[in-house]
Parts: structure tokens; sequence; C-alpha cells
């Protein structure tokens, strides 16, 4: 797994709705990843289901 910080407080797919369904399709809109101190980190703009 994966943690992936969403700049935004209310995302298109909710944390109720990925907390439902064990696997859901999901495509995170603007994905950043950077380094720091030899640590990976990811952030996205937006949650948004799979079409």
């Amino acid at each position: 797994m994966i943690p992936v910080k969403v700049k935004t407080l209310a995302p298109t797919v909710s944390v109720e709705q990925l907390a439902k369904a064990k696997t859901t399709p999901v495509e995170l809109k603007d994905l950043n990843m950077g380094q720091y101190n030899g640590a990976l980190w990811f952030n996205c703009t937006d949650v948004l289901p799979k079409k």
C-alpha cells in the first residue's frame, strides 16, 4: 500500500466509498512524486472514478 495525500477536503470519490469497496479502480488527478531524505512522497489534487 502506498500512501497518497489528497490536496482537497472533498475528493470526488469519498473515503467512505473507498472503505466499503475492497477494490475500486481510481484515477489520481495531477499526481506528483518527490523524494526527501531518502523517503518518497506522493500527492494529488483529486481522486476520480476510473471510466
